[in-house]
């Protein structure tokens, strides 16, 4: 399989940022997509958030369909989009596990229903846009959704976002040790994407790569049907 690619010693250099943030450099979605997504795309993370222009949303959501990722729009404003991008096969069972069930259930989510997805979705989405237009009330239950660990998103609240332990992909009030090996992979999987695009592989491509497998997605899909 493709995705037996070196990921330990792809090093990003300074020159790399640099080109890849230039003002000639023309894969604007292609960057968008590997350094906001490549953990999920590499399959260490549930979802990420992407942020792009409004007239890339098509785009995109065909390119993370044809390699089996689901989509959700969460925002759209000034000519851009937010979009969930999640990994279907672990996205909803970490969603249900029981500490993180319980803690959405608090925040009026009831993952009993027959169609999870509705009830997750037509609920966090009115909020976040709400919260976009006033900038109160974030839904700090978003960081559920990104796989966050429940104590870390229970201490941002409790703490308002202060006395945190370190801040990286999220702020961490508890074991630090794991969150920052944690934040090494994603950033591995950051320089293996980039590396990539640098090297003109197209995002079609690389998706193709690290597409999940449709069985995967059968058996999820079977088992979600089935109850």
């Amino acid at each position: 399989m493709a995705k037996k690619i070196n990921r330990t010693n792809v090093k990003v250099t300074s020159s790399d940022i640099i080109k890849l943030y230039s003002k000639d450099f023309e894969k604007k979605l292609e960057v968008d997509i590997v350094t906001q997504c490549a953990p999920v795309i590499l399959g260490e993370k549930i979802s990420n958030i992407l942020i792009t222009e409004e007239k890339n949303r098509r785009e995109a959501e065909m390119m993370f369909h044809y390699a089996g990722f689901s989509t959700y729009l969460f925002y759209h404003g000034n000519e851009k989009v937010m979009m969930l991008i999640y990994n279907k096969t672990i996205f909803w069972d970490y969603i249900r596990k029981k500490e993180c069930s319980e803690f959405l259930e608090k925040y009026g989510y009831n993952l009993a229903r027959e169609n999870i997805a509705y009830e997750v979705f037509s609920k966090i989405a009115p909020k976040f846009s709400a919260y976009m237009k006033t900038k109160q009330n974030f839904p700090h239950e978003l960081g559920i959704l990104l796989g966050y660990p429940l104590k870390d998103v229970q201490g941002f609240i409790e703490n308002k976002g202060k006395n945190f332990l370190y801040s990286g992909y999220w702020k961490v009030y508890s074991d630090l040790q794991n969150a920052l090996l944690t934040f090494e992979r994603y950033n591995r999987a950051k320089s293996v994407l980039i590396k990539m695009v640098l090297d003109n592989i197209s995002i079609w491509k690389i998706l193709g790569i690290f597409q999940i497998p449709k069985q995967e997605i059968k058996e999820k899909e079977y088992k979600e049907s089935a109850g």
